[in-house]
């Protein structure tokens, strides 16, 4: 994964283009998600989960601008450009961008398979959590009524 130093190389149209040539991207990049299929709120909430996880601290900035490339507001973007998305996340992230963008592109294209608009990845995730808390507050009750 190269690594595209300063900004004044991120915004070179040149740096970009090899940039594009020289990385190699996941195939799936070449497939296009309808963002009006998606529910961006639930996937804003996982970018920026996930961003507080990889860089260890939580950065509205680096979360904003992740969101914004994946899921812009403006209307106007049916389909966002994964590659270049990743290439302009890589000075934020590092080596995690590729990762980050791969893992975010599968939800994406799983969410809009969806009705809902909700990856079943995620959906998956949370009823295993909800249960996992079903499971610790049991066993704190009847915890608490042993003592009593």
């Amino acid at each position: 994964m190269p690594t595209i130093k300063g900004t004044s190389s991120v915004t070179d149209s040149r740096a970009r283009q090899k940039a594009l040539r020289k990385t190699k991207f996941p195939r799936n990049f070449e497939t296009k998600v309808l963002l009006q299929k998606v529910n961006k709120p639930v996937l804003t909430q996982w970018i920026e989960q996930k961003v507080t996880s990889l860089l260890g601290f939580e950065d509205e900035i680096v979360a904003s601008t992740a969101i914004n490339l994946f899921l812009p507001s403006d209307g106007t973007c049916t389909s966002p450009d994964a590659k270049k998305a990743q290439l302009d996340l890589v000075g934020f992230l590092g080596d995690s961008a590729a990762t980050f963008s791969k893992e975010l592109w599968n939800l994406m294209l799983e969410a809009q398979t969806c009705s809902s608009g909700i990856p079943q990845t995620l959906l998956e995730q949370k009823k295993k959590e909800l249960a996992e808390r079903m499971k610790r507050n049991n066993n704190q009750q009847q915890q608490q009524q042993q003592q009593y």
